[in-house]
């Protein structure tokens, strides 16, 4: 079929959306949800102009009865892979008639009284986290073309819905219709505008995002949206603030319930010899201390509470928010018990920032400098060396330049730096060998 007789086709299948007829308008969507991966469609939709012409028709089937409503949203979302689409959507004020939408339903919800109103929250929410994949999309989620004082009002809708406990949409599919608000923080949050506009709300956003924790579903966004916060090295007080309980819940995920996962002695030595020590006396967090049931089953959210604490600890007043937390004890039974190589790796690249206070790392950052000069001097003298030995006509090494010491000359030399090793000993030691998880 040539293009040209196609795209008359798509056309006029395009055309019956709009049809008074609704048993037309259903039945055309039915075949856009369908043509949804029709290459010859997607190219059709790849046009500007064509893209608006599918865009605005399906925008006005939502809150046009429940089926039509439903249909229109399934083929928007599917039809979202495709970048025009995403951007006709946005131009036809795409964001605010879903808004809108979700606003109808949280009213028809409260009222009881929704037999006119399509309730499918969760189709509103999964459109709305796919447009909020693009920056545009984000800022029209933050309104931020929009009057100062008109602001804010989306952001605040989809947070009151997330912040409810999870519910089953109407059809029972999806057992938390509200799940893919966590998506769309985790998009909103990938901007400086976004994480400024979340932190807004702090420390009662944090502290009500915090207990979307104990939910399996939300952990995984919920952490998302907090890593991407905290990749804001100006946030990192505003999360670590006393009256802020989210990375207190975020580590009851990994730190061990009261019992043998936690008070297993530190092992200390290895070979023969092998002595145990009673664990000192840590301080965590009362949250910590009492509704820790860690380490969870799921290794990506193992995974995105390590990434996180990381990141908090490349600045001062997260590493000082953080041993507030009592962050040394909790990486120490946390490692007890990390199943994943990776994870453990992880925990023992950083659970220094957390045993040494600042001073003490200032001191290490010195000597490592000095250690780096040291091994660059010595590398450079090297190179020359060997430079002149193969310009040299003489076996003698008749050369102004001294051969290179090695480490040990070095140390005894007394250079600079030298004998400072790679990484600093802490007196994190451990058994080798993992209870079994609960």
């Amino acid at each position: 079929m040539a293009a040209s007789e196609e795209a008359s086709q798509f056309e006029e299948l395009i055309g019956f959306i709009s049809d008074p007829r609704v048993s037309a308008r259903s039945g055309a969507i039915d075949i856009v949800v369908g043509f949804a991966t029709n290459k010859a469609f997607v190219d059709f939709c790849s046009d500007r102009e064509r893209a608006k012409s599918v865009v605005k028709p399906l925008l006005r089937q939502l809150g046009q009865g429940n089926e039509l409503s439903h249909k229109a949203l399934t083929a928007l979302i599917n039809l979202a892979e495709i970048p025009e689409i995403v951007s006709s959507m946005l131009d036809a004020s795409g964001v605010r008639r879903l808004m809108e939408s979700l606003w109808d339903m949280m009213a028809a919800r409260e009222s009881r009284s929704h037999d006119s109103t399509p309730l499918h929250e969760e189709l509103n929410l999964m459109l709305l986290a796919n447009l909020t994949r693009d920056d545009k999309g984000v800022a029209h989620v933050l309104q931020t073309h929009e009057k100062e004082e008109s602001r804010g009002s989306f952001l605040a809708t989809l947070l009151k819905l997330f912040f409810d406990p999870p519910a089953p949409s109407e059809d029972r599919e999806h057992p938390d219709r509200c799940l893919w608000v966590g998506h769309i923080l985790f998009n909103v949050t990938g901007t400086q505008e976004g994480r400024e506009a979340f932190l807004k709300g702090a420390p009662h956003t944090l502290n009500a995002l915090s207990k979307q924790l104990r939910y399996t579903g939300r952990r995984p966004t919920v952490l998302q949206t907090l890593r991407h916060t905290a990749l804001d090295q100006s946030a990192h007080q505003k999360l670590l603030a006393d009256q802020v309980e989210l990375m207190p819940r975020a580590l009851t995920l990994v730190y061990p319930p009261k019992g043998p996962k936690r008070d297993r002695p530190v092992i200390e030595g290895q070979g023969n010899g092998v002595t145990e020590a009673p664990v000192a006396d840590a301080s965590v967090h009362p949250i910590i201390d009492t509704d820790g049931f860690g380490p969870v089953r799921d290794e990506s959210v193992r995974k995105l509470v390590a990434d996180i604490v990381f990141i908090l600890g490349a600045t001062k007043s997260g590493r000082e928010g953080l041993r507030r937390l009592g962050a040394y004890e909790v990486l120490r039974a946390w490692h007890l018990n990390e199943e994943a190589d990776h994870i453990r790796d992880q925990i023992e690249n950083m659970v220094h920032l957390f045993h040494y206070e600042e001073e003490e790392l200032d001191e290490q950052d010195r000597l490592e400098a000095l250690r780096r000069q040291t091994q660059q001097a010595l590398k450079a003298a090297k190179e020359k060396a060997e430079a002149d030995k193969h310009t040299t006509d003489t076996s003698s090494r008749d050369t102004d330049v001294p051969p290179p010491l090695s480490a040990d000359e070095a140390v005894a030399d007394g250079a600079p730096g030298a004998g400072v090793s790679e990484k600093t000993s802490v007196p994190f030691k451990v058994s080798t060998q993992v209870d079994e998880m609960d």
